[in-house]
């Protein structure tokens, strides 16, 4: 858990990132906004990101891991900021809408503390990030359309192991390290 206020300055440091990475986010804040802002990017207290206001949390974490990794890259080879900004703090804002508050007493229990929302398509989450992007103008290239739907896919494909591109390799490997941090550290 965390504190509304610390929910609010997350939130407003991450607009700031999406914007100073040449992102106009008005309509991504009219439309999505709140649930961004609240959202958690786990459904059970089995993992650590399971509470108000976790996604932008786990999402400023990833970014921060990837922008180390792309630190650590010959000068000539490293991804663009802006597109690993871009990504690594819209992959994951389909769960925003993805997930909502349990209500039933026993999940809660069981320590299942949100569960999948209604919704008529079958999209996976980064398909479903991107979808809520193009609602709002807000559109990748191909690099970053890969990255952002490299989450929805085995990284055993032929195709993903070969012939991603650097900023999908870069956001895996750091979708991988931050996850593996926060298990340890608990």
């Amino acid at each position: 858990m965390i504190s509304e206020e610390k929910i609010n300055s997350n939130y407003l440091l991450y607009m700031k990132q999406l914007e100073g990475a040449g992102l106009d986010t008005k309509k991504l804040v009219e439309k999505f906004g709140e649930n961004i802002k609240k959202g958690t990017y786990a459904t059970s207290i089995d993992y650590k990101f399971c509470y108000d206001g976790s996604l932008i949390t786990f999402s400023l974490d990833l970014l921060k891991t990837a922008i180390k990794i792309n630190e650590i890259l010959p000068k000539e080879v490293q991804a663009d900021v802006k597109s690993l900004v871009k990504v690594c703090l819209l992959i994951f804002i389909s769960k925003a809408e993805m997930y909502r508050k349990t209500c039933e007493d026993w999940k809660i229990k069981k320590g299942i503390l949100y569960e999948f929302s209604p919704y008529e398509y079958a999209l996976k989450t980064g398909i479903r990030s991107v979808q809520m992007c193009n609602e709002c103008g807000i559109i990748f290239d191909a690099p970053e359309m890969e990255a952002m739907i490299s989450i929805d896919r085995s990284p055993e494909e032929s195709q993903v192991r070969y012939n991603s591109s650097l900023i999908s390799g870069i956001v895996n490997s750091s979708l991988m390290l931050t996850t593996i941090k926060n298990k340890i550290l608990g």
